[in-house]
């Protein structure tokens, strides 16, 4: 009797480990703001436009970056605003993009930043593609 308990057991095991495998959720990429997590965003805050959508985000992408340059010393460089692949200027740019119109945001270090863009882009690039 104990021995068929024993087998019932295992063979409950098995089948539970047979089952499927549970859902691993996907780790957000930091550097990419999708439509679904500003989507989420807009459920539990009342957001505007993209500012106030990365300061509550991903309000890292607004620290200055450090260069230290020969002649200048060190000096802090913010990143430079792009929509839809059109430079469009400073941080302070973003108030005017409306949050309904944003598809993604998407952060570049500088020297990605650089390879696509030029020089310049000390302090990275922030792209905002629309709908």
């Amino acid at each position: 009797m104990k021995r068929m308990f024993s087998l019932f057991l295992l063979a409950l095991a098995v089948a539970g480990c047979a089952g499927q495998a549970p859902e691993v959720p996907v780790k957000a990429d930091y550097n990419r703001i999708t439509f679904d997590e500003i989507q989420l965003a807009l459920e539990k805050r009342p957001l505007q436009n993209a500012y106030e959508l990365i300061e509550y985000l991903r309000p890292k992408y607004f620290m200055p970056r450090m260069q230290t340059t020969v002649n200048q010393g060190v000096m802090m460089r913010e990143p430079i605003v792009y929509l839809n692949n059109v430079r469009f200027g400073k941080i302070s740019e973003l108030y005017n993009i409306n949050i309904l119109q944003i598809h993604e945001i998407v952060y570049l270090k500088s020297n990605e930043a650089t390879q696509r863009f030029g020089i310049g882009h000390e302090g990275g690039a922030i792209l905002i593609s629309t709908r």
